[in-house]
């Protein structure tokens, strides 16, 4: 058991360095359409950034109320659900917004 915990605590030092550095990600828009970005984490990892080219968003950590598989966003209601592959992962943040990744 320890050996498993500190492999995991070794994984995630890796996670939380690579998205400090800023990882590649497709944002899927309503519509299906993926839009490329880079997304980093703060250094007191409290928010996501964003980026694309001209424009960038921020979300709290503390925004974030859920983190949906595929086969939990079948059962909400989003506008981009039909575009939604195994390969994603859904943000649900406050006030009924998303942010779906790839």
């Amino acid at each position: 058991m320890e050996k498993q915990k500190a492999l995991l605590s070794e994984l995630l030092k890796c996670f939380v360095r690579d998205l400090m550095r800023g990882i590649g990600v497709d944002v899927v828009l309503d519509d299906g359409a993926m839009v490329a970005c880079e997304c980093k984490i703060d250094s007191g990892i409290s928010k996501l950034t964003f980026d694309v080219t001209e424009a960038s968003r921020v979300v709290t950590l503390s925004q974030i109320q859920k983190v949906c598989a595929p086969e939990e966003m079948r059962n909400l209601s989003t506008t981009n659900q039909f575009f939604i592959d195994e390969l994603c992962a859904t943000l649900v943040l406050e006030g009924s917004q998303f942010v779906t990744v790839r």
